[in-house]
């Protein structure tokens, strides 16, 4: 088994996304250059993209084809080798519109890998804005303005071909200066994006981040709800004769509504459901006792709405009343549509 390279480009919606395009492609081009295969692709989950919301770009290379098959077998990398953010507002958290919260710049990065920044900050800078890590990676900084520009107009100031030349110094196992010239002259035609990028290799340098450095705060931590159960019980806890002291985690020993239960049940089939019926959306006590009850759905059928059942009964009691026996207080009541007694003439 061969050797899987995986790269992330970490970039502002729509105001880079043509940037992260041509870095991603731009390193698949370099690495076949040295015949290596390999596939550049955009998170799912950043489509459709808005104005200056993070979004992924991702770069995939492999030293042969069953290697990198089994690379694209997966939704998006779950580790890299670099993780670039061509904006370095980005070391303080990505948190993407479709995302659970906010995401350390260097939550994906390998033991020992590299993080590259576009920025006019000294490391010490940015250190202090990313999060802590559990081991050391590496910081490379390239000096320069974060480019910005629109959807349909790219800023040509070399920022992507300087960020390959950067690649080449810090991972040459991906590919050499040589295979990115090489790529840069058959895609863009033009020498002195070359030379750009020779310059970055050259003058670009990294710095060694140990775990004590960095941001303490603890990001975002998504935790799954508890599963009990399984595909082949008939019987559960919930459907004993009732809560005792304490059940279901609720110190003052209150019972619970009927079929309450605090944790999920985990069925592979229908018909393996506890009482023999799939639950799509379980009771969960923690959560329904913070809910005011006219947000519960009194049938999984109905809309969610108040139900006037008590008003519903009187208007049907007035409907069929004549219009002589309705009294307010023991007085005749002005009912709609009701003739009224003219001088000595009964009402007919």
């Amino acid at each position: 088994m061969g050797r899987l390279f995986a790269v992330e480009i970490v970039y502002r919606g729509i105001f880079q996304k043509t940037l992260a395009k041509n870095i991603s492609r731009a390193i698949v081009l370099a690495a076949h250059q040295e015949g290596k295969p390999g596939i550049s692709f955009g998170r799912y989950g950043d489509s459709p993209e808005r104005n200056g919301v993070p979004a992924k770009n991702f770069a995939i290379v492999a030293t042969d084809d069953q290697t990198l098959e089994e690379g694209m077998a997966k939704y998006e990398p779950k580790e890299v080798d670099i993780s670039i953010a061509v904006d370095d507002t980005l070391c303080k958290g990505v948190e993407s519109w479709a995302w659970y919260g906010l995401q350390p710049i260097n939550r994906l990065l390998k033991p020992g890998g590299t993080l590259i920044v576009t920025s006019r900050e000294e490391p010490e800078a940015l250190i202090e804005m990313c999060h802590r890590k559990e081991y050391p990676y590496q910081l490379a900084i390239v000096k320069g303005i974060p480019s910005f520009s629109g959807l349909w107009v790219y800023k040509e100031d070399h920022s992507d071909v300087r960020i390959l030349g950067a690649i080449a110094k810090v991972l040459p196992e991906l590919f050499s200066l040589e295979s990115v010239q090489k790529a840069i002259r058959a895609e863009w035609k033009d020498e002195l994006k070359a030379t750009s990028a020779a310059r970055s290799y050259e003058r670009i340098t990294t710095v060694t981040v140990p775990p004590n450095q960095g941001n303490p705060e603890e990001p975002f931590k998504f935790e799954l709800p508890k599963v009990v159960g399984d595909a082949g019980r008939r019987h559960h806890s919930r459907h004993s004769s009732g809560p005792r002291h304490g059940e279901y985690g609720d110190p003052a020993g209150r019972r619970l509504a009927a079929g309450a239960q605090p944790d999920l049940q985990e069925v592979q089939h229908a018909h393996d459901a506890t009482g023999r019926g799939l639950r799509y959306l379980h009771q969960v006590h923690a959560v329904l006792a913070t809910m005011p009850g006219l947000l519960l759905r009194r049938h999984p059928g109905r809309p969610v709405r108040r139900e006037y059942a008590s008003v519903l009964r009187l208007w049907r009691l007035r409907g069929g009343l004549p219009g002589a026996e309705m009294r307010h207080h023991g007085q005749r009541d002005g009912v709609p549509r009701q003739r009224q007694p003219v001088g000595d003439v009964e009402q007919g």
